[in-house]
């Protein structure tokens, strides 16, 4: 058994940027120090954009989570015992077991997850029937907090370490003639070990539109799993049909169906936030000086129906794929 795996030089360094400095005490985490290359210099930047991104910047994105990905699962592949070690290093810092997370918490999803749940029961929509809308509306009523809980546990045979906070705002972009041709991923810090498709329905839920999936979704995730396997393979030096057979493209799906709701929650939430941000109002004084509740219920009416109506789009979409 190897003692690491067989990552090739420079490819961590072609999805994260460079670190030169670390001091990280688990004790004081809000004190954390890291230190990474300003790749400003070499064209890198934020889009500009604060929701949407564009087919090429969504593809550069899948890519580089792919193989991000690819790394747990060719340590998983090999058995490397360190995996193991390292996972077990992990702790989650959103959905403890905590009385006040969970009421908190709790209360956050389930107002802002039937938001738009709402919206299309009182529009009488036909895009999805009333007993769907209503089951799901039940379903978020009776424990959001679970329901979160139960998504974010691994299940071992697909679980990787993921980014945790995989959306637009931690993308650097690299442009050649104002199109998206590469990317880096950053901070990491909430980090865990579950389901890639908890980075992956976050990602396609927050920052790609109703149109875009029309269009790409299929593409785009047949392209993440193609790059996955192909990275796998590289790192683990066995074939392609090897890895393809230990992890499926039909593996992958289902566990996307089986974990969308997540990015519809996480979604619902931010969303609002990034379409119709309050101004001249700091957000930290804002949580430190209003109850929970208050938050909740004004983010539910931030931004108005157009706001909504994007959320409601994913529930759409959603339905049409057999999610919900």
């Amino acid at each position: 058994m190897k003692d690491r795996p067989n990552v090739p030089d420079n490819y961590l360094h072609s999805i994260i940027p460079f670190s030169r400095y670390c001091n990280i005490d688990l004790e004081k985490a809000d004190y954390a120090i890291v230190i990474m290359d300003d790749l400003r210099k070499e064209g890198f930047s934020t889009a500009k954009s604060k929701l949407d991104l564009d087919y090429h910047q969504v593809k550069s994105s899948i890519k580089r989570l792919a193989q991000f990905h690819a790394v747990s699962y060719a340590m998983k592949f090999e058995k490397y015992p360190k995996f193991q070690e390292l996972c077990k290093l992990y702790r989650e810092c959103r959905y403890q077991d905590d009385a006040f997370k969970s009421k908190a918490t709790g209360y956050f999803h389930e107002v802002t997850g039937c938001r738009a749940i709402d919206y299309l029961l009182s529009k009488k929509s036909e895009e999805i029937p009333i007993n769907v809308l209503s089951s799901l509306k039940e379903k978020i009523l009776a424990n959001p907090y679970k329901i979160m809980q139960d998504m974010i546990k691994p299940i071992d045979d697909i679980a990787v370490i993921c980014h945790g906070d995989f959306c637009r705002n931690n993308i650097l972009f690299h442009n050649t003639s104002n199109v998206a041709d590469d990317c880096r991923l950053f901070d990491f810090q909430t980090w865990r070990y579950s389901s890639p498709s908890l980075d992956l329905s976050f990602f396609f839920y927050m920052n790609t539109t109703l149109k875009l999936r029309d269009d790409h979704f299929d593409e785009l995730m047949q392209y993440y799993y193609d790059t996955l396997v192909e990275n796998t393979s590289l790192i683990t030096g066995n074939s392609i049909a090897e890895i393809s057979e230990t992890y499926t493209k039909a593996r992958i799906d289902e566990d996307f169906r089986q974990h969308a709701l997540y990015g519809y929650m996480i979604s619902a939430f931010f969303i609002p936030m990034m379409m119709a941000p309050k101004k001249g109002e700091n957000l930290d004084d804002e949580w430190m000086n209003k109850t929970f509740q208050q938050i909740a219920l004004e983010n539910v009416e931030q931004g108005g129906e157009p706001v909504t109506r994007r959320i409601a789009d994913i529930l759409v979409d959603m339905y049409r794929r057999k999610y919900i």
